[in-house]
């Protein structure tokens, strides 16, 4: 600093008149306070104000105000208008006395982001003068919290209507017998109750049915009568029987999709979108009110992970929050406990009998409740005259972790235990372990065995599930991602009561090295040793798309050696060649054609395949030709087909398909962008602008569906609603695997 800039302050302290000094120095000593004449400014003024609770007015409200304070006249009225708020004492006090006005909080340019929001221990309140609007925030634990729907579909007032899926598969060989399947699964629904059959007429076999029962839908439970699959348990399997029995069932409920998902409870102050992120992958966005939420985890996969919570509030503030999520179909949903109990005779399958039941009876009992999110239990009771058994078991699932044990004990002396482990998913490293233990008195079958018809999804347990004999039985996967590689170990051992051990174990290594325009270029390797071969590969596969056409193909070298078997190991140049084509033709009828060859350690084949699907139905066929060996000529043909009809007409399910696929294109587009107006007004376009022989859709299931895209709905909702809006929820349709409710 210069000189002269340093005296400039002396030279004008020194021009100020010393009674205007002293006069300052008196003012400053004075009491604050109005100005003589001004004494009403500090009394109590009477005002109107605006009330808002999360962004929203919620009304008017009588007031008195004073320098940064306010105070309701009807603190009552306030707390009555405040949505899904709790009644209590404490809010009630908190909103009857002065509130400060904390008016620096209120929105203005100059502090953007760091405004209109506040966390008070019971209440408080931002009050603008300028505007005489009040915004009043709530502490979460005073607020109910607002979730998904926990009602049940209504009752449809639909007449009946009926839904048919037929399927045929036939196959055979140049040197042996043609077999043929043609299966039907029929459902004759009308309001809450439906009649289904699944029968099958096999060569060989005649007509048999798989099932055929009744059933009605009373809110949570269902009850059924007739020939049908009881659950059975880890240890034994399902059994059908004819016979009766009752359970808890969630397919009629509104959330039915994010059920078993773990709740995730969420306060916001003020309207906010949310986005639901898994390892940086956004997975759903969506725009709550304020309140306590309950956000829809509809669209979140199976496991058990962290997610993070990006919330974009009003104010242009965006903060996170990280929480554990845990979503499992096989335990029970939190805070709804399963119960079940089913009766009757055993039913077996005997050829060219549609039903057959025996004379051994059957009854089951069970149930099962989630603790808390982390750990569920269950128990189960079945028999028969002869024996009776009891199983319990329990869940634990933590972030990285998921842990399944179970103990059965019967009355006649059996043993079984059983421990499940395996990772969640979400990291590099991931396992899984089944370990089980039988141990049966006599050494015969837990339960007697059941029979099953190749149906729609009769599949058949495995030999572990069904418990047929005393056994050990161990298997497990491990695998590791190493960047764009990963490496996996695959093994298995059996050891039944009088038999050797049976063992299988082997690594793999697949390591993508080009993946670019179309082209992928993959190197491959696995080895596996069982308790009689060695078996090895080493080769690169490659993979081609362009538009229509894809290419496909892999080279490399196997071996494989038997042990004590003199001259028995083989090595030699492996590989396979396959090209794929697909286009439409102008009627909306897909095809598809394969031609291909492969060679492997002791065979050389060439393949064809050729498919067609259209709203019909699809068909497929098969020819396979092999060159070495007896086998000769293989051929195969699959065609399925389905219909619903009602008072609406008849349409057929294969064009439902071609609807949920619309509807679902729609919803993630509104999903991605948080605007399902759009994706409404855009499925409502697609409606009337149906392609040439389109029978026309009903009213009803337009409505469905587009109700679906607005509340953003998962795939098995907007299936459900596909299939069965048509007939006005007034049935089951199913899908080649499970039956959904319209």
């Amino acid at each position: 600093m210069t000189r002269p800039a340093r005296i400039l302050p002396c030279l004008l302290a020194c021009a100020i008149p010393a009674p205007a000094v002293a006069a300052a120095s008196v003012f400053r000593a004075q009491p604050s306070g109005p100005p003589p004449g001004f004494e009403q400014l500090e009394e109590p003024r009477e005002l109107v104000v605006d009330v808002y609770f999360g962004g929203r007015k919620i009304g008017e409200a009588f007031a008195s105000s004073t320098e940064g304070r306010l105070r309701f006249r009807n603190p009552q009225e306030i707390l009555a208008e405040i949505p899904n708020v709790k009644a209590d004492d404490a809010l009630l006090a908190a909103l009857s006395g002065e509130l400060p006005t904390n008016s620096g909080l209120v929105c203005s340019k100059t502090n953007e982001g760091k405004c209109g929001s506040m966390a008070p221990d019971v209440a408080s309140i931002i009050y603008d003068e300028d505007r005489f609007r009040a915004d009043l925030f709530v502490n979460p634990r005073y607020l109910a919290t607002v979730g998904q729907s926990q009602a049940y579909l209504p009752v449809p007032t639909a007449p009946p209507s009926l839904t048919s899926s037929v399927g045929m598969a036939l196959s055979g060989s140049s040197l042996g017998p043609t077999l043929y399947n043609l299966q039907n699964r029929t459902v004759i629904g009308f309001r809450n109750a439906r009649l289904r059959m699944t029968s099958s007429v096999a060569s060989r076999l005649g007509w048999m049915a798989d099932d055929l029962v009744g059933e009605v839908d009373r809110r949570n439970m269902r009850y059924s009568a007739g020939l049908f699959w009881a659950p059975g348990m880890d240890f034994t399997g399902q059994r059908r029987i004819l016979g009766a029995g009752f359970g808890t069932q969630f397919d009629t409920m509104a959330d039915r999709d994010s059920l078993h998902g773990t709740p995730l409870i969420l306060f916001l102050s003020r309207p906010a979108r949310v986005e639901i992120l898994v390892e940086g992958r956004l997975l759903t966005s969506a725009t709550y009110d304020a309140g306590n939420i309950e956000l829809d985890t509809s669209a979140l996969p199976n496991g058990a992970y962290s997610v993070l919570l990006r919330i974009h509030e009003i104010n242009g503030a965006v903060r996170e929050e990280r929480r554990f999520f845990v979503k499992n179909a096989q335990v029970a949903p939190l805070g709804r406990p399963i119960l079940f109990g089913y009766a009757g005779l055993l039913a077996n399958t005997r050829p060219k009998h549609l039903i057959s039941a025996s004379r051994t009876p059957f009854y089951q009992l069970g149930g099962a409740l989630r603790v808390n999110r982390s750990v569920a239990l269950d128990v189960g009771l079945l028999g028969s005259d002869r024996k009776a058994l009891l199983e319990l078991g329990g869940w634990l699932i933590m972030p990285r972790l998921r842990l399944r044990a179970a103990a059965l004990a019967s009355s006649g002396r059996d043993k079984c235990a059983l421990l499940q482990v395996g990772t969640g998913g979400g990291g590099p490293l991931n396992f899984t372990f089944d370990i089980r233990r039988i141990s049966t008195h006599k050494g015969e079958a837990l339960f007697p065995l059941p029979s099953y018809v190749v149906s729609f999804d009769a599949m058949a347990p495995t030999a572990p599930q069904l418990g047929n004999g005393s056994y050990t039985q161990v298997t497990g996967s491990l695998g590791y991602r190493l960047g764009p590689a990963s490496l996996s170990l695959v093994g298995s051992y059996r050891a039944d009561r009088g038999v050797g051990a049976d063992y299988s174990i082997g690594p793999a290594v697949e390591w993508p090295i080009v993946n670019r325009h179309g082209v992928q270029i993959i190197l491959n390797s696995s080895a596996q040793r069982t308790n009689s071969t060695t078996a090895a590969f080493l080769g690169v596969q490659l993979l081609v798309n362009s538009g229509h056409l894809s290419v496909s193909g892999s080279a490399g070298t196997g071996s494989l050696s038997r042990r004590g078997e003199t001259g028995s190991s083989v090595d030699r140049a492996v590989g396979s060649i396959a090209a794929q084509y697909s286009a439409g033709s102008p009627g909306g009828t897909l095809l598809g054609f394969e031609a291909g060859a492969d060679r492997s350690i002791d065979s050389s084949s060439l393949r064809a395949i050729g498919t067609a699907t259209n709203r019909f139905g699809n068909l497929r066929a098969d020819i396979l030709h092999n060159f070495e060996g007896a086998a000769g000529t293989q051929y195969g043909l699959t065609l399925q087909s389905a219909a619903a009809a009602s008072t609406h007409g008849v349409i057929t399910l294969a064009f439902c398909c071609v609807k949920i696929a619309a509807c679902m294109s729609f919803a993630d587009r509104g999903r991605r962008g948080g605007h399902f107006g759009n994706a409404d007004r855009r499925f409502a376009g697609y409606l009337r602008r149906r392609p040439p022989g389109i029978p026309a859709i009903p009213k009803d299931m337009t409505q469905g569906i587009r109700i679906a895209i607005q509340r953003h709905a998962g795939l098995e909702s907007l299936r459900a609603l596909c299939f069965g809006a048509p007939l006005e929820q007034s049935l089951i349709v199913m899908d080649l695997h499970k039956s959904s409710y319209g």
